[in-house]
């Protein structure tokens, strides 16, 4: 049963949180990754009393999620300790043993892919990976999702959980990939993107974003650009015009209403900021998107 991390991860900040430095260099798609017959298994178990498993022999692959206790991980040659609530991708290439907790108990659910036979390449790539991180709500749904289907399925695998399991690998990866890509950005930055994104659709002006960094307005157009390639305002209303062109296609909302709902002041505001982006008028990209989805009907 699982939890984890490997050799190199003296690097993560903490067991809560931590995110490992290693940067991966090349985007890493979990669907071509394993060889042909490899399976992707869920489970869960409590553990009590310090009882543990392992070792596990060869290359092992697996996500963990860990919602209350804590555990020694014995992973190749190096311990360390994992604190709930965490979740973890755990690679090792020789040996992989648990000890869990005496105190407490220890509710652990996991995802392991079995018979995967990486190559050297591949497994280089993925422990570029691996790490420990707090658990987000999609990665705790996916592995609930593939822990009930697996136990209504009798312990077996099936189509659904091989591809649950496959959504939960690459979910992970890429979570931790934006994770290691933002550590440079300053945090107020961090702070004023994340405001654009919870506020899109009410009145924002440079002022409110300026308060929310501390920086002056200069100081913070210098830095957004810098790690988003963008001014924060550019930002907003690209955020806005993509989020009216989801209303355009999965609503019949009367174009006039998406532009006031997505902050824009006039619809021939909107219509602007929908041509420049899209090259046609919103009503345009609208016929264009539900032509398309009729036809594929």
């Amino acid at each position: 049963m699982k939890i984890g991390e490997s050799p190199e991860w003296s690097s993560i900040e903490s067991a809560h949180t931590g995110i490992a430095t290693e940067e991966p260099t090349d985007y890493l798609s979990v669907a071509n990754m394993f060889a042909e017959g490899a399976t992707l298994d869920f489970g869960r178990f409590v553990y009590v009393d310090g009882n543990g498993c392992g070792p596990f022999m060869d290359q092992k692959f697996e996500i963990l999620h860990l919602r209350t206790g804590r555990a020694e991980v014995i992973c190749d040659d190096t311990r360390f300790e994992l604190v709930a609530p965490a979740m973890a991708l755990v690679v090792s290439r020789h040996s992989l043993t648990y000890r869990y907790a005496a105190d407490q108990p220890s509710h652990v659910s996991w995802c392991q892919a079995s018979g995967a036979n990486l190559s050297p390449q591949a497994l280089e790539m993925l422990m570029s990976y691996r790490g420990v991180i707090a658990p987000n709500e999609a990665a705790v749904a996916l592995v609930k999702m593939g822990v009930d289907a697996s136990e209504a399925a009798g312990g077996g695998s099936t189509p659904f959980i091989e591809a649950v399991g496959t959504a939960l690998f690459q979910h992970f990866i890429d979570w931790r990939r934006s994770a290691n890509q933002s550590r440079d950005v300053p945090k107020p930055v961090q702070r004023v993107r994340y405001y654009i994104d919870k506020n899109f659709e009410n009145p924002t002006t440079m002022a409110d974003l300026v308060e929310v960094s501390g920086y002056s307005a200069q100081h913070l157009n210098r830095l957004f650009h810098a790690s988003y390639n963008e001014n924060p305002l550019d930002y907003l209303w690209r955020l806005r015009t993509r989020h009216g062109a989801f209303l355009l296609k999965h609503t019949d909302l009367q174009v006039s209403q998406i532009a006031y709902r997505c902050g824009f002041k006039t619809p021939n505001h909107f219509a602007r900021y929908v041509r420049n982006r899209y090259g046609i008028s919103p009503r345009a990209l609208r016929a264009r998107d539900w032509q398309w989805s009729n036809s594929e009907d």
